[in-house]
């Protein structure tokens, strides 16, 4: 994780700033680090799983390391396509 914060963050109060909040379980930080390498490799990534593990705050996180706009979209069963 650091070798990415080091990666995106221009100076390292931006990495210390981003993330703070953020609890590193063993499975958000598994989470975090496979989104990132498909990111790396413009791999498309969809995240699924029950409500708080973290797939919302992995985005906004590397949304913020990145400095990019994130839009979340938020599907269940009841979502329509059209």
């Amino acid at each position: 994780v650091n070798e990415i914060k080091t990666a995106y963050c221009h100076t390292q109060d931006d990495a210390l700033d981003v993330g703070h909040k953020v609890t590193w379980t063993p499975s958000v930080r598994r989470m975090f680090v496979l989104v990132e390498q498909c990111l790396r490799h413009q791999e498309p990534v969809l995240l699924v799983g029950p409500t708080g593990c973290g797939k919302t705050t992995v985005c906004q996180y590397l949304a913020n390391l990145a400095n990019r706009r994130l839009r979340i979209v938020n599907c269940h069963q009841h979502t329509e396509a059209s």
